[in-house]
This record gives C-alpha cells, structure tokens and sequence, in this order.
C-alpha cells in the first residue's frame, strides 16, 4: 500500500510538531479488524466503554513506534496481540508521523504469529528495527519511556511507589545523549562508589596484611639467626658421637667376655645338678609301689570291719528293743499298784467327807425357822424402799417435762438474737470468703484514722443504711459490686496515703475515690413536677431519699451512679400500670428516665421488683418519636443488709432481757431436779441394801436342801468304789509279773550275744588302725622324696634360666658393640675418611673433660637439644624467605591498590559532582511545578531531595496537604496518611510536573484519573487541557543551561565542561536536547521557538458532565466505538442526536 498523500501546509497550519503522530491505523489488531484513526495535534481524549477497544490504540501507537511489549502492560508475548481467529491472516499497527523536513514517514510492524517476531517497513520498504530504532530517537520518541507512554497498570503501580522507587522512575525519564538516563548514571556511581569502597578495603586490608607480615618477620629473626650459627654446635656434637661411640665399644667389648665367663661357670653348676636328680627319681618310684600295696590292705581290713559292724548294729538294735520291753512290763506293774492304792485312799476320803456333809446338814436345818423370820422383814422393808423411789422418779420426770419450756424458750430467744445482725457484719462476713483485700482495708484504716486530713469512708455498702429488703434489691441492682466496695476521700493527701499504703505496701486491690465538692446535684426534677408525676404516674420518690448515708457516699453515688435522679413508685401492679404510653409522655420531658416499679400484694408486702428504662434518641426529629424502654425483674439482694441499726440494737436488748428471765426460770427449775436427783440415788441405794439383804437370807434357806442332795451324791460314789475295791485283781498282777520276767531273760541273752559280736568288730578295728598308721608312714616317706626331688628340679630349673639369661644379655651387649661399631662406621663416612675420625678422635681426647659413659652422654644429649632447637625445624628459613617475598608482594600491591583508588576518585569527582548537580536542578524544578500545581487545585505541596546513604539509597519526597488550613503543615504522601484519592490526584500532580520537564513530541496516558473523586478528576482534567493546550513554560532543559553557564563562569574551562556533564556527555533533560544548550520548540522545527505544547492522548472511560475544560480548540474526542456488545446497546446516531439536543439546551442557557 502506497504511503498516503499530505497536505505539509495544512498540517503545519493546524499546530502539528515534529514528531507528531497524523495518523493511526490497526489490522487484525487485539479487538479491531480495520481501524485508522486521525488524532489532533493537542490534547486526544480517547472514550468509550470498558472493552471497546481504547487501550488497543494506545498499544498499537507504543509497538508502532518501537517499543517493547513489556512496555504495554499487556503481554510480552506478540502473538497476544494479535486478533483471535486470525492468526493466520496477517495482522500490522502503522503510524504517520511529521519528520524535522515538513515529511511524513509511515512506520508498519507486522507480527507473525509463527515466528512471535515483527517485521518493518518505512513509507513502505522493508527496514530493520534498528533503522526504526534510530529514527525514533532522531525524533526524541522513547515509548518506553514513563513520560512518553503510561498504560493503566504503570499508572496503577506509580500511585503505590515508595520515595526510593519514586526517585529512580524520575531519574529513568532524564535521557542523556548515548541513549542512556539519569538512572543509569545513578545506578553506574552507585557500582562506582561499591568498586571504590571495595578498592578501599582491599587497600586496608592489603597494608593489614603487609604490616602482619613484617611483624611476624621481626618475631622469626632471632631464631633465624640462631638456626646460621649452628655450625659449632655441629662440630661439638660430632667430637661428643665420636668420643661416646668408641668409649661405648671399649665397654660392651668388656661387658660381652664378662657374660660368657658367667655363662661358662652355670653350665658346670647344671651338669651337678642333672646329676643329683636321677637318684631321687628312683626312690620315688619305689615307695610309690610300696604304697600300693599298703592300700591295697588296708581296702580288705575295711571290708571285714564293715561286715562286723553291720552285724554288731543290728544286735544293739535287739537289746534296745528287748529293754523297752522289759521297762514297759515294770512300768505296768508300778502303776497297777498306784491305782489301786489311790482308790483305797479316795473311799477312805469320801467316807470322811459322808460324816462333814451329814454334821452341816444337821446343823443348817436348825437356822431355817430364824432365816424365815428374817426374810420377812427384809421383804418388806425392800418394798416400803421401792413405794419410796417411784414417788421421787414420778417427781423427776414431771419435773424433767416442765423443764423443757424454759429450754424451748431459751433457745428460740438464742437463735432470735443469732439472726439479728448489723448489715455491715453482713456485708463483711459476705465479702470476707470472696474479697479479703477490702476486710484488711477496713481494718487497717479503723487502726490509722489519726492520719487522716479529712473524712473516710468505706466500703460505700457500709455506709449506706437499708431499711428494707426490696430498698438493698434496687441499690444493689443499680451499684455494681466494684462501686460498693470502693473507699472515698475528700482530699488528695488522704488518697495517696491510701495508695501508698494499701496499694503499695500491702498490696491490696481496691478501688479508692476522691470526691472533692460534697454537694448533691439537685435532681432534674422539680418537687411540684414530683408532686404531680405522683399524682399522675404514682411515683413514690426518689431512690436517694429511700437510704441514710454521709454526704460524701450521697456525692459519689450522684456523680457516679445519678441515685438522686431513679424514681420509684409502689403499689399493687406498680409494674402493670408503667405502660409504654406512659413512659413515652414521661420521655417527653427528660430524655433518659430510670424507674424502679414495687409490686405489693393487697397486705402491702412486697412480691416483686423491675428496673424500667426509657430512653429517646438525640437524633429525634419530632416528639412523636417513640422512645426505647427496656424492663428488667430485679433480684434479691446478695450482699446488703435490710435493717436498721439502731432497731436491731433495741430488738437486741428486748430479746437479751427476755432471754435472762427465761434462763433464771430455768435455773431453778433445774436446782429442784438436783435435789430430786440426790434423793433418787439415796433411795436407791438403800433399796439395793434391802435386796442383796433378801438374797442372802434366801441363798442361807437354800442351803440345807442342796447339803442334803450332795450328802446323797457322795454315797452313790463311795458304794461304786467299794464295789469295785471288793473285785479279785490278784490274777491280773500275777500275769504282769510272769511276762515282765520272760521278757528280762530275752534280755539278758541279747547281751551275751553282742558281746561276742563286739570282740570280733574290734579285732577288725586294731588291724584297720595298724595298716592305715603303716601307710601314713609311706606317704611320708613318698612326700619327702617329692620335695627332694622338687627341690632338685627347681635349682636345675633355675641354673638354666640364669644360663639363658646371661646368654640374652651377652647377645644384648654384642648387638650395642656391633651397634657401636656401626656408629662408628656411620661417622667415618660422615666424616669422609679414617683419618678424619682419627683427629676427632684425638681431639674430643683432649677438648672432652668427661670421663664415662654417662656424663657423655648427658652433656652430648645438652648440645643435641640445643642443636634440635635451632637445627629441626628446616621449614623455618624456608618460611622466613616467604615471608620476605609475600613482603615485597604486599608492598607493591599495596602501592598498585593506592595509585588505582586515587585513579577512581580523581575519575569518579567529575561525574558525581555533575550528577549532584543534575538531580538537585531536576527535583527543585519539580519541587516548583508540584506546588504549583497543587496551588491551582487549592491544596499545598512540595517535592524534597533526601540525600542519604549511597546513590541508590537516595530518596524523592512528596509531602502534601489537603486541608483547607494549608498553613497546618506537609505530611509525606502515605498510605497510612492519605487516601486513595488524595494518593492519585498527587501522583498525577507529579507526572505533570514531570512532564513539564521533558520534551516529547507526543505522551500516551491510560485511565489516570482511577480512584478520584468527581471533584479531584475534574481538577486534574482542568489542569491535563491546561498543560496541553496553553503555550509551555521553560523546560528543564534553561535550567541546567543556566547552571552551566554560571559553572562555567566560575571555574576554569576545563571544570565548565565537566561540571555539565554526566558519563562524559551533556544531560538530555528534554528528552533528546543537550542540559547545556536551549531546548527546541515544540512545533517540530528548531526555529519555531516553544510556541506549542506536545501530542497528548488521553484514556478515559467516561468524562464527567460540565467539564468547561473540553470548550476549547485544541481537544479532540476521539470515540472508540468497537464490539459486538456495543452495538447492541448504543446506536451511532442516538448518541449524535443526544449530542445535538445537549448542545441546544446549553446554547439557549
């Protein structure tokens, strides 16, 4: 497609400046199938419905114009933009743009989908992209720059920029004229300063190790010294070798000729002693045979004497049998003889007792008439006694029933007076299982009250009188548990000492008040309106005047609780009659009311209590408003007492008196039933008298009767005794004698036999005792000849270890004689020749003073350690030499390090002066725009240069005030201080100023007014038209020529150039032009002046109705009217009908 046609007039005529977009055109691009678009010269607000299409032109303006698509925001991808479904059919954006020579040069980028590259063409013919690349900046056109092109998610992210972040995306805008920016010049010192600090570390650490080095070669030198001096020492230790290794030969010579005579002397003494063993051996063999045979008798004697014991053991057994016998047949005659001899005692024995038994029989039966006589008497006397006791236990127990009505009454009086307690013991014995803190308080302030400025009370509960159950109910519902038990002062004197005290040194947690104005607040109510509320509403009174208390606990209750302002009223159904109506006429007057309501049955006794609540909004409009009221049933009181003091004390005394009368009622009562008592047990024991009296005459009448049954008893017994003493027992002794003599015959035959038995087994014994005696005998004769031979055997034994031990000895002293005259040999061919030996020899002859072995070698191993020290360590010279090489090492080094670091600083002071300067012009300048932009929009703000760390910890800060009180003071633009709104209306105010110091033919801004309120977007879009439609201030770029020139006023030639320059090149600051020379003008020729402001596209969804901004020339709406949602609900000539008919309407306002 050949390039299109343009009118240069024309396009110079309508304001159009060099580098200018004419023309925008978009094939199978994202959204669009064919689209061209005709932009103005100034301001272009692109419009339309989220998903038409208008971030699409602005991407096909930042890809056509070079740019990178990271850069857009969208994807880095190509093949994402283009159009789904036509991959395959190509797809291309082009723009026209106005070159510096009044010409026109179309830029098509196709992209391929299959190879995700791009393809250029200009004015039609194929061009690379760095062709493309060159015109642009030709151009000063940089897409990716953030002054240039600002998609919606850059605009998103420069709203959440940290002052760092902030500071370099400025800096990125700078251009300079290599095609760099202020932020690589930032980031190239920022390496700089990190190379030069490490330059400067590897100095000091170089000269850290160079001064290391040399100490530890001063610490080496004296050993050095020593280790080339030990020559001498060599020499010494040789003649002290030599003179010890010949003495060493001389003596194990003499030692090895001394063994082997020792050897030769112990060979004789062990033939002598192989000799005298052989006898010895001979006779042991011999008395061991004899040996044998003696036990071998000694075995046949001991079988004969076992046999004759068996046998004499089994005879003993017999006699021991037989003799049982015969002492069991005795025994049996001898108790044969007791027996009868004891029953002829036992019958003459009964026979006496027969003649006692009849005497007392005889006897007893002559006191019977007596003893009758008696027992009546005592009979009757026992029953007078008992008519006597019944009458006094009748009285006892009469007596015992009336006494326990005084003991009733005693004891109801007593648990009358137990219930009856002062409402304080109440609350304190309620208090004392649950808070001991406020016991110990109490006590302790009861000790001090001395101390003391002014009054103290406390707790409040104790303070307050009661007089009624349902009046402890509505205080304690009202007052919480904390407020009762807090303690009240007048002053503060009085309250630190309680903190210091109670809080501090006894630690104890309570709560303590200072009331300073002990006056009453008067009640909101007057006593006429009580009077009528009464009258009206049944109210009874006041909750405060219900309870006796000092003026300082009616204080705090007032100040802290409002006692004074809860009414009450009483009555039956108190709590029924309280209706909504009524409490809506009573919230009327009082916008909060607090009512207790008494229930009272038809005798006046309280059945129940509710807390009513009824309170109106301070936001009601009209009295008709219904107020909230809340009911709530107030429970028994839990720790108040109900009575009053005074009352319980005279109850007290009332029930104490009568308490007194009943106990003295009691208490003769009592003494009487004593002394019936004491009567009873008299009458008692006289009674018991009167019956053991009764039962001894009875037991004494008993008697005759029982003698008589006993006097029979015994006669039976005696005549059964006689009978059987009568009987014939003298056969039955016969046969007991007959066999006890059999048995004695036994016996003595028994004896007869064993004592033949006996003689055999000692003749076996006698023989036993002389074989084992012989035998004994033998085995000492063996025993002795053993130990001779032993004895023989360990001399023989030791001979021969004493022959092998002189044997290893000499073999010792041969191996130290061979080991000498290895020695010896050794230092002969140290030495190099005998006759070198030789003269050592003779001279450690004559030098060496020391005699033997010993004294040489201790004076040899003295100058051996002294040589070890200096001479075994051959790694110390080599370690010295490198240490006096790494010396020389670190000292060129540490000059090469020094030359480099001053090299840097000298080269780095230019350009980091320069870069100072810059930065302090660009954000001053800033600093001016900002505050007066947001002068204009009638806030206040200012940008600062916080200067700190190294080059990339520097920081720009915006401080801003949107308060109508300017003049309050800036506060750093935050998250935590501003909105979102105020965070974007000063982010914008800053990319203005931004702009203002850069020169770009056209800028691409998407959606910057996201997050503003109607009134901030209205002010920015004001100050959007006014930047692109008004004649432009002095860039950035007059300022850094003014500083340039006044440099180079000031310095030297060389100092001017350099102060002006950043990385060896003039700063851009107007995004192509040098900081040193005036910027060009904006209408696309150097020599049109800056007359007109730069291209400007704008995205928004929407515009706000009334915007006066858009009545000007240079603003050209552009509607993107795209998609198939669209046209289904917007229709083209609907919108320009609409258009028309708005325009009317303002026309004729």
């Amino acid at each position: 497609m050949p390039p299109r046609m343009w009118n240069i007039d024309d396009i110079k005529e309508r304001g159009f400046r060099t580098g200018s977009i004419l023309r925008v055109q978009m094939h199978n691009f994202i959204t669009y199938d064919d689209a061209e678009v005709f932009p103005g010269p100034r301001l272009n607000i692109i419009l339309g419905p989220n998903g038409t299409g208008k971030s699409t032109l602005t991407h096909a303006i930042c890809l056509a114009c070079a740019g990178v698509p990271s850069s857009v925001g969208r994807s880095d991808d190509l093949r994402h933009f283009i159009k789904r479904g036509k991959e395959g059919e190509g797809c291309f954006c082009e723009v026209d743009l106005l070159l510096k020579n009044d010409t026109v040069v179309t830029v098509r980028r196709t992209l391929n989908s299959e190879t995700k590259g791009s393809k250029w063409q200009l004015n039609g013919k194929n061009a690379t992209q760095k062709d493309v690349k060159e015109m642009m900046n030709s151009l000063h056109i940089d897409v990716d720059n953030l002054c240039s092109f600002m998609p919606q998610d850059r605009v998103s992210a420069f709203t959440q920029m940290n002052s760092k972040k902030l500071l370099q995306s400025t800096l990125e805008c700078i251009k300079t004229p290599n095609g760099g920016n202020l932020y690589e010049e930032q980031k190239y010192l920022a390496d700089r300063q990190s190379n030069t600090n490490s330059k400067a570390q590897d100095v000091e650490s170089t000269n850290r190790d160079l001064m290391t080095t040399e100490q530890q070669i001063r610490g080496m030198q004296g050993e050095v010294d020593r280790i080339r001096n030990r020559d001498k020492l060599q020499e010494k230790l040789t003649m002290y070798d030599v003179r010890l290794a010949v003495l060493m030969l001389e003596e194990k010579t003499a030692e090895v000729n001394a063994k082997q005579a020792a050897i030769d002397e112990e060979n004789k003494k062990l033939v002598d002693a192989e000799a005298t063993i052989k006898p010895l051996n001979m006779r042991v063999s011999h008395l061991q045979r004899e040996q044998v045979a003696y036990e071998k008798s000694i075995k046949s004697v001991q079988d004969k004497k076992v046999k004759a014991d068996e046998r004499l053991d089994i005879a003993r057994d017999r006699i021991e049998e037989l003799d049982i016998e015969v002492e069991t047949s005795k025994l049996e005659i001898e108790s044969f003889a007791n027996t009868r001899r004891k029953q002829e005692e036992s019958l003459h024995l009964m026979n006496e007792n027969l003649r006692q038994l009849d005497g007392q029989y005889q006897s007893s039966m002559q006191n019977v008439p007596q003893l009758e006589a008696q027992l009546r008497i005592s009979n009757e006397q026992f029953e007078a006694t008992a008519g006597r006791l019944s009458e006094v236990t009748d009285q006892v127990n009469t007596l015992k029933f009336d006494l326990r009505t005084p003991q009733s009454t005693v004891q109801n009086i007593q648990t009358q007076l137990n219930r009856i307690k002062d409402p304080r013991d109440v609350f304190f014995n309620k208090l004392n299982g649950r808070d001991r803190d406020v016991i110990k308080a109490v006590t302790w302030i009861n000790e001090n009250r001395h101390r003391f400025r002014g009054e103290c009370y406390g707790p409040v509960a104790a303070e307050v009188t009661v007089h009624s159950q349902e009046d402890a109910a509505m205080l304690e519902h009202l007052v919480n548990l904390a407020k009762l038990k807090t303690f009240l002062v007048d002053n503060n004197e009085d309250e630190r000492l309680l903190n210091s005290e109670l809080r501090g040194r006894l630690k104890l947690t309570i709560n303590i008040t200072t009331i300073h104005n002990k006056q009453s607040k008067h009640p909101p109510f007057s006593r006429g309106f009580l009077h009528d509320a009464k009258a009206k509403y049944g109210f009874e009174s006041f909750l405060g005047d219900k309870f006796e208390m000092p003026d300082l606990v009616r204080a705090y209750l007032n100040a802290f609780i409002g006692i004074q302002h809860v009414l009450c009223t009483r009555g039956p159904k108190a709590s029924k009659l309280m209706t909504h109506q009524e409490l809506h006429e009573f919230a009327q007057i009082t916008p909060l009311s607090r009512i207790f309501a008494i229930d009272t049955d038809a005798r006046g006794q309280v059945t129940d209590v509710t807390f009513f609540t009824s309170s109106r909004s301070r936001y009601a409009k009209g009295s008709n408003d219904l107020p909230s009221t809340t009911s709530v049933s107030v429970k028994a009181p839990r720790y108040l007492g109900s009575m009053n003091h005074a009352e319980s004390q005279q109850k007290k005394a009332q029930l104490e008196e009568s308490l007194a009368k009943a106990r003295s009622e009691q208490q003769v009562m009592e003494e009487e039933m004593s002394r019936l008592r004491q009567e009873q047990e008299a009458i008692q024991v006289e009674r018991d008298e009167h019956r053991n009296a009764c039962k001894k005459l009875k037991y004494s009448l008993s008697q005759p009767e029982a003698l008589k049954k006993n006097l029979i008893r015994e006669e039976k017994r005696r005549d059964e005794l006689a009978r059987k003493l009568g009987g014939d027992s003298g056969q039955q002794r016969q046969k007991l004698v007959d066999l006890y003599r059999n048995k004695l015959s036994e016996l003595m035959e028994a004896v007869s036999e064993i004592h033949q038995r006996c003689d055999t087994a000692l003749e076996a014994t006698v023989w036993k005792e002389f074989t084992s005696r012989s035998s004994r005998g033998k085995k000492d004769e063996i025993y002795e000849a053993k130990e001779a031979l032993e004895e023989a055997k360990t001399q023989f034994q030791h001979i021969r270890d004493r022959v092998k031990e002189l044997e290893l000895e000499r073999k010792a002293a041969r191996d130290l004689k061979r080991n000498s005259e290895q020695v010896i040999e050794n230092l002969e061919e140290d030495l190099g020749s005998e006759q070198k030996l030789n003269e050592f020899f003779v001279r450690a002859t004559k030098e060496i003073t020391e005699t033997d072995s010993e004294s040489l070698t201790a004076r040899r191993d003295q100058i051996a350690g002294q040589l070890e020290a200096t001479i075994d360590n051959p790694e110390l010279l080599v370690q010295y030499d490198k240490l006096k090489e790494t010396s020389r090492e670190l000292n060129e080094r540490l000059e090469k390090f020094q030359g480099e670091l001053n090299d840097m600083n000298d080269s780095a002071s230019t350009r980091i002066t320069a870069f100072y300067d810059h930065i302090r012009i660009i954000v001053a300048r800033l600093n001016v725009d900002f505050s007066r932009f947001m002068k204009e929009l009638n806030f206040a703000g200012e940008v600062n240069l916080k200067e700190q760390g190294g080059f990339m910890d520097f920081e720009v800060v915006m401080r801003v005030n949107f308060h109508s009180d300017c003049q309050s003071g800036l506060q750093p633009l935050s998250g935590q201080s501003h909105s979102g709104g105020e965070r974007s209306v000063s982010t914008v105010m800053y990319l203005m100023a931004l702009q203002e110091l850069t020169s770009a033919p056209f800028r691409v801004v998407d959606e910057i007014n996201q997050g503003m309120d109607e009134r901030n977007e209205r002010l920015v879009f004001d100050r959007i038209v006014r930047s692109c439609c008004s004649r432009p201030t002095n860039s950035l770029s007059s300022a850094l020529s003014s500083s340039s020139s006044s440099s180079s006023s000031s310095s030297s030639s060389s100092s001017s150039s350099s102060s002006s320059q950043v990385n060896g090149t003039p700063v851009r600051a107007n995004g192509g032009q040098s900081a040193a020379t005036p910027p060009t003008g904006g209408s696309g020729t150097a020599e049109a002046g800056p007359a007109v402001k730069a291209q400007y596209f704008l995205v928004s969804p929407k515009l706000l109705p009334g915007l006066r901004a858009m009545d000007n020339d240079d603003v050209t709406a552009l509607m993107v009217y795209n998609g198939p949602g669209v046209k289904d609900l917007w229709q083209m000539s609907d919108i320009i009908s609409a258009l028309q008919k708005r325009k009317h309407e303002l026309l004729s306002d």
